[in-house]
């Protein structure tokens, strides 16, 4: 893997466990937010390896890529919700966001590179 796609793994696989970690105090009702959450960022995480091993002239890694995109999207709308209705702290808010702040760039920077 190139150092870029290395470390977007690397930054994916920490959101996966930080998000694992802080809905742990998730209430019971908001199940479905939870495991929401914490699904749309293991497609992330799958999404991004199956990117990483398409042919890079394939245009089914820039649809791949192009889901990538769609998963931080969604994970940033999980991470708000959970936010505004209190299930996460600001802290972990602050944390999460600089983390998938640090996947989007390097997502961004990857696919760019990717099309030149």
């Amino acid at each position: 893997m190139k150092d870029d796609e290395f470390k977007l793994i690397l930054h994916i696989k920490n959101l996966c466990f930080l998000v694992m970690d802080i809905t742990k105090i998730f209430p019971n009702k908001e199940k479905a937010l939870k495991d929401n959450f914490i699904s749309e960022c293991f497609k992330l995480l799958e999404n991004t390896y199956s990117a990483n091993i398409i042919n890079l002239n394939d245009n089914r890694r820039r649809l791949v890529q192009e889901k990538i995109l769609v998963n931080i999207y969604m994970i940033d709308f999980y991470l708000s919700v959970s936010y505004h209705y209190g299930f996460i702290s600001s802290s972990n808010f602050k944390k999460v966001t600089n983390l998938l702040s640090e996947v989007s760039k390097t997502a961004k920077g990857w696919m760019k590179y990717g099309k030149s």
